[in-house]
């Protein structure tokens, strides 16, 4: 065997090593080459390649760079130059040999999917972008590719892409973990965004000026809470283009909202009868579950508790079992703790989990984990479900109650349904329902009782003596979601700072993006304080949800106006059946309401005073132990 054979068969040795994941073995054997051509350039590239699957980036650099000096027209080499840049945070550098690459080879798929990545390090999105779709265009069965091309566009505002992209990643991968993280928030963000009137998505709309101009007003007033005028204005926008996807999904919500629920999901089948893109996909197969549903519902009533006498007790049948899911700390499971705190003085609780990932926070609430395999289950007396959705598992069947009963406080009609199919069984007692408003009981149109949400008026309390009438600052508090806050959000803070009205937020990072660093706003992490030291700190709060998501409760008004804060909410919402307009608190539709309520509080604190020892005397009426006995009296009965 030649010299050069020998040197080749060695060479190809090499290359299966590091294909069998034989890095060191294959450096070895690489070294040895190099003892006889000190500069062979494929075997210098090939020492790169081996420290880039050990991790070592910086020597890479070093042996690729050499072996370019032997080898300068193989895209390869600059492509995987460009991938050991990246790791070292060089990414100018990477760009530079990603373009050396692709003037090599124009059509190199990879090396635009490097590009992309290091411009997007950069903050280049735009051309990051049009580097991902040329790469796609390329390899269409490349997850990689599809997942890092949504993600430049959920940076640049463009949701409604970036889930095609993610459902693009999915379709070629189900498994990708990266794709599937951001799925939910990318289909969460196309969905907010058909009900924003000033989304860049509606220039893109086939129409003329004036209906563009009908169809943001008609959007206007859906998320100002003026439903009937809503549904006025975008029926009369279909009338002259009735196959407008836009207007015909928000014509669909607005009549879910308003009852009208037979004509929402007409405007839904027609709609399935087009081929849509994924993100109005998404909204259309929401609405029509929840009219569907709540059509449905009315076919259920003979399971549901209507009235009847209660069967009388018997032994056992003195305990409760509060039923819930605990693996995040919100409005459900702390309404299901507090209620045992509360009916635990007057009747025996039991409280359960549905699964074993318990938040760490609720340690030491002697939650019981439901296990049918250990026989840990609810059995006897009366068995209370808080939340729709929770799974009822086999061990239902076997079980005895007197009574059941279901909490229903998220807007989700198809858990009712659900709930209700899975509870009303032969032999069980009529199903019992709970809502945790006055609308959400009307949206079902079944029989039930409403229920507030209980807040620990001993934790949540003005603190005495610390009323500033010199101070105001305003905020408020919730869970950090995009549909927490009101499309108008950034410009309506913004305008609070721009008067010299210092704003607190807890749980507002999502709106980092946005307002991160505007002078006079402080955006705060969820669990910075603690909820109630937090509204110590505020002199006002104010409260709106994005039209998408109106609150069936919200407890965290309840908890400012028990802290003895003048609230100023949003009139959509189930906690609009408890404040009275100017007296315990106040309501408007829109932003400019807000404002002007705001600006008068700030002049006056004998008015922020006097609303705000209204709200904490109307939260003692509804909360206080004497006041809650009819409330903790239903389950005891």
């Amino acid at each position: 065997m030649t010299r050069a054979n020998s040197i080749s068969a060695a060479f190809d040795h090499a290359v299966r090593l590091l294909e069998n994941n034989q890095p060191d073995a294959a450096r070895y054997v690489l070294r040895q080459i190099l003892a006889v051509v000190p500069e062979h350039p494929d075997v210098l590239h090939l020492l790169g390649v081996c420290d880039l699957v050990e991790g070592k980036p910086g020597p890479a650099v070093d042996w690729i760079r050499r072996s370019l000096a032997g080898a300068p027209s193989d895209p390869v080499r600059y492509n995987n130059l460009a991938v050991a840049l990246i790791r070292l945070g060089r990414f100018d550098e990477a760009v530079e040999a990603t373009g050396q690459a692709l003037a090599l080879q124009a059509g190199y798929a990879d090396a635009l999917n490097n590009r992309g990545s290091a411009l997007a390090e950069l903050g280049r999105d735009a051309e990051a972008l049009d580097a991902y779709t040329h790469a796609a265009a390329l390899v269409a069965d490349s997850a990689e590719v599809h997942v890092n091309k949504g993600h430049v566009h959920l940076r640049l505002g463009q949701p409604r892409e970036a889930l095609d992209s993610y459902l693009q990643a999915l379709d070629i991968d189900a498994q990708h973990e990266p794709a599937r993280d951001k799925l939910s928030l990318a289909s969460h963000l196309a969905t907010l965004s058909y009900f924003d009137p000033d989304s860049p998505y509606l220039a893109e709309c086939p129409v003329d000026p004036a209906s563009l101009d009908d169809f943001r007003a008609a959007c206007r007033l859906l998320n100002d809470g003026h439903i009937g005028l809503a549904a006025d204005g975008f029926e009369a926008v279909l009338q002259r283009h009735p196959d407008w996807i836009e207007a015909r999904l928000l014509a669909a919500i607005v009549e879910y909202r308003r009852g009208g629920f037979a004509s929402g999901l007409a405007h839904c089948d027609r709609l399935a009868m087009k081929d849509l893109p994924p993100s109005p996909q998404a909204i259309l197969d929401d609405y029509r579950t929840r009219l569907s549903s709540v059509l449905r519902l009315q076919e259920l009533q003979g399971a549901v508790h209507s009235g009847p006498a209660l069967p009388p007790r018997q032994n056992g049948d003195e305990v409760l079992h509060l039923v819930c899911d605990f693996p995040r700390r919100a409005g459900t499971e702390l309404r299901c703790l507090d209620l045992a705190a509360r009916l635990g003085n007057h009747v025996r609780v039991e409280v359960w989990a549905t699964g074993p990932d318990i938040h760490e926070s609720f340690a030491g609430h002697g939650i019981r984990l439901i296990d049918p395999a250990a026989g840990e289950v609810p059995d006897g007396g009366t068995l209370a479900v808080i939340g729709a959705w929770h799974p009822i598992g086999e061990w239902y069947r076997a079980a005895r109650f007197r009574r059941v009963v279901v909490v229903y406080n998220v807007d989700q009609p198809n858990h009712l349904e659900a709930a209700i199919k899975a509870l009303a069984l032969p032999g069980k007692p009529p199903l019992e329902i709970v809502y945790a408003s006055d609308w959400m009981r009307e949206q079902t149109r079944l029989p039930g009782r409403f229920e507030p949400s209980p807040v620990d008026l001993q934790r949540f309390r003005p603190q005495p003596g610390a009323f500033q009438p010199e101070r105001f600052v305003v905020g408020r508090l919730s869970r950090d979601m995009h549909y927490k806050f009101h499309v108008g959000a950034p410009a309506f803070f913004s305008a609070l700072a721009a008067r010299g009205i210092p704003v607190r937020m807890m749980g507002a990072t999502v709106l980092a993006g946005v307002l991160g660093g505007t002078p006079g706003i402080e955006l705060m992490a969820v669990e910075t304080q603690t909820p109630e030291d937090f509204l110590r700190s505020l002199d006002c709060f104010v409260y709106r949800t994005h039209s998408y998501f109106p609150e069936p409760w919200g407890r965290v008004v309840t908890e400012a106006m028990a802290t003895g804060l003048p609230v100023v909410a949003h009139a959509t919402g189930g906690f609009a059946q408890i404040i009275e307009h100017g007296r315990n608190g106040f309501l408007f539709h829109s932003d400019e309401e807000a404002l002007h309520i705001i600006d008068a509080l700030r002049a006056s604190p004998g008015l922020r005073r006097s609303v705000g020892e209204a709200a904490r005397a109307s939260m003692e009426a509804l909360y206080a132990e004497s006041s809650f006995d009819r409330y903790w009296q239903f389950y005891a009965d």
